[in-house]
């Protein structure tokens, strides 16, 4: 499961830097439009640290 939710996490964020982001802006990395992809991303990164 821990593997599973890492690689999730990894591909979201991925996901949100480099398609959804720059779609909605037009820049590569803007840090202010890093929102829902990016926080979901990071929360399923620490939950494979904690199982």
């Amino acid at each position: 499961m821990s593997l599973f939710l890492l690689k999730r996490g990894l591909w979201l964020i991925v996901a949100e830097v480099l398609l959804i982001a720059p779609a909605d802006t037009f820049t590569l990395f803007n840090p202010i439009t890093l929102a829902v992809f990016w926080s979901m991303g990071i929360s399923m990164v620490f939950m494979a640290g904690l199982t």
